[in-house]
């Protein structure tokens, strides 16, 4: 009797849920109202707790695979984060959540007048010591992708405040092991790769770039870029991300000022009623 209502409970809640997550994606908001959030957030919490214990640090992994038959989420908080079924390859997934700031401003155009949000895109580096063996630093962060993403790569996705999809990358594993052979890994412990939104387009240059030539590379019969090819995936993103979008406005020619004849000026009378000499 217990089972069978348990399955009743489970397939009404499932329906409800999923109706409820529909209705939330179709208002095409950025953001769930605050009223949802009021009353969802403990009682989903409390049942997420019981449901999926390892949730805290395994939620994207678990949504992703459920999308994708292929993978299975790897067990231990190390390593790779998905494991392909049939071959075995490590996929890392990193997810950036970008949500619009209210306070962004647009033109007379309808364009943002500057970056509003970022996809940040974070890799976790060794700690950083001025006096230790940076060769042996960089070695480690090696050792680590090689890990997370060896015979397969990293899936970077781009989600708003509603969790749809805004953009997807998928990063072969020789392109992250060349990339951070040669990046400067700077004195945080955590490196970002990703970049802003353009203002004049729905895009993300910087992994648009890195994107591009990461193909290039699993295209190229030796899988490997040139020293040129390197220097732009890393190089300057004002310099290699220039939005094709973006409409140059011509600046008006500044008028010259034409020096006014001088006009005489009438003596001024002192406070005695007397002229000015």
């Amino acid at each position: 009797m217990e089972d069978a209502k348990l399955a009743r409970e489970l397939k009404k809640t499932k329906k409800h849920i999923n109706a409820l997550t529909e209705l939330l994606l179709k208002s095409g908001a950025d953001r769930p109202p605050q009223r949802v959030i009021d009353e969802l957030l403990v009682p989903l919490c409390r049942l997420t707790k019981i449901v999926a214990p390892d949730v805290r640090q395994k939620l994207d992994e678990h949504l992703y695979a459920a999308e994708n038959a292929q993978y299975e989420v790897n067990p231990n908080q190390h390593g790779a984060d998905l494991i392909e079924k049939e071959t075995g390859s490590r996929t890392e997934l990193k997810v950036a959540t970008c949500i619009l700031n209210p306070s962004a401003r647009r033109n007379k155009n309808g364009v943002y007048v500057k970056p509003t949000v970022k996809a940040s895109v974070m890799w976790p580096m060794p700690k950083y010591d001025s006096q230790g063996d940076q060769v042996e630093r960089r070695r480690k962060v090696l050792a680590s992708i090689k890990s997370k993403t060896d015979h397969g790569g990293a899936v970077i996705r781009v989600v708003n405040g509603m969790q749809a999809l805004l953009k997807e990358y998928h990063l072969s594993h020789l392109f992250l092991m060349g990339y951070f052979e040669r990046a400067n890994l700077g004195t945080s412990t955590a490196y970002n790769m990703g970049g802003p939104l353009c203002i004049h387009c729905d895009s993300f240059h910087r992994l648009d770039r890195l994107q591009a030539y990461s193909n290039k590379m699993d295209l190229s019969p030796d899988h490997k870029l040139s020293r040129e090819d390197w220097l732009v995936v890393l190089g300057n993103g004002k310099k290699n991300d220039v939005c094709p979008k973006k409409v140059k406005v011509p600046k008006k020619p500044k008028e010259k000022k034409t020096k006014e004849a001088a006009v005489p000026q009438t003596p001024k009378k002192n406070k005695k009623g007397a002229k000015d000499q």
